[in-house]
């Protein structure tokens, strides 16, 4: 008699742990590739985030660069060799087009989704069967508006989730939250060096970049005395060659819990209207750098958090 109340005790303990585990959880991991640059004398290894993609009913593979500064977008040159009329949904005005796709990201599939469209731009079909990757566009924030993005630097992998319940359990609870903004098309994050306030706007498509900020900004957190102290680089950008000066701040950049030692922060001296960050009410860009080999990130554009997890290097 003992022995089967026991057994009752047991089970019911079994049962009441499961249902505190609640429903194992899976989600679907996908390997992105980093493609790399060599920028003056320098090269990058890691200088843009590409993901594979399919166009829905083509087995070609192609790249998008996850771009989190701007929209998505694909390229008119190749883009206009390869489609089918039936995957073209709408088309609005002629420069630049709107178009709505069905298309494959690793795993994860989606239909009727918005597309810009550049005209005369890209490579050609042909010359992507020479190129080391096949990019026909850029992924950009927009595509995540009702989506939940999770980029795992340390192990060069990203998940999309259409559910916050979906987000690993351990992902969850050794991560750091904190608020963000979601405005111009953009993501807004509040960070701290020596004690000033930063808005800065997460852009992966400046990923080889900690920081890139105005000017005035740049002056106060470093206080560069020498040139011999500064570091150049001459960049493409929009179809320009653009000049960045960079330098190490003084002091540690603090973003909620996390703490990066001493970033490198960039400035563009000449003015380009592309770096007039006032414009867009930020302090500057914050890019992958910063991110690189031990951190997850969590991009949550359902309740507007954005998550930092260190792991081990």
């Amino acid at each position: 008699m003992k022995k089967y109340i026991l057994f009752i005790v047991i089970f019911i303990l079994i049962l009441f742990l499961l249902q505190a585990s609640g429903p194992t959880q899976k989600i679907e991991w996908n390997e992105f590739v980093w493609a790399g640059s060599t920028i003056g004398e320098e090269y990058y290894n890691k200088a843009a985030i590409l993901v594979p993609f399919k166009f829905n009913g083509i087995e070609e593979d192609y790249y998008l660069q996850l771009d989190t500064g701007a929209l998505s977008v694909l390229y008119g040159n190749s883009f206009h060799d390869i489609e089918p009329s039936h995957r073209v949904k709408k088309e609005k005005d002629k420069r630049p087009s709107i178009i709505s796709i069905d298309g494959i990201l690793s795993n994860y599939e989606f239909t009727n989704e918005d597309f810009g469209l550049l005209q005369d731009y890209g490579p050609t079909l042909e010359e992507l069967k020479v190129a080391e990757y096949k990019l026909i566009g850029s992924l950009g924030i927009d595509f995540f508006k009702n989506r939940i993005l999770i980029i795992d630097f340390s192990e060069e992998k990203f998940a999309i989730l259409n559910d916050q319940n979906d987000i690993p359990r351990d992902i969850k609870k050794n991560s750091g939250f904190l608020d963000m903004k979601y405005k111009n098309e953009k993501i807004y994050l509040t960070s701290k060096i020596g004690g000033k306030d930063l808005s800065l706007i997460y852009d992966t498509g400046s990923s080889i970049f900690d920081i890139i900020a105005t000017k005035e900004i740049w002056t106060s957190l470093t206080k560069i005395k020498s040139a011999k102290d500064m570091k150049l680089l001459e960049i493409p950008a929009w179809g320009d060659i653009v000049q960045l000066k960079g330098a190490r701040s003084e002091s540690d950049w603090e973003i909620g819990d996390v703490t990066i030692e001493k970033p490198l922060i960039f400035y563009e001296p000449s003015g380009l209207e592309n770096f007039n960050f006032k414009s867009i009410q930020a302090d500057g860009l914050l890019g992958n750098a910063i991110f690189y080999d031990n951190h997850v990130i969590i991009i949550d554009l359902i309740s507007k958090k954005f998550g930092i997890m260190e792991v081990e290097p």
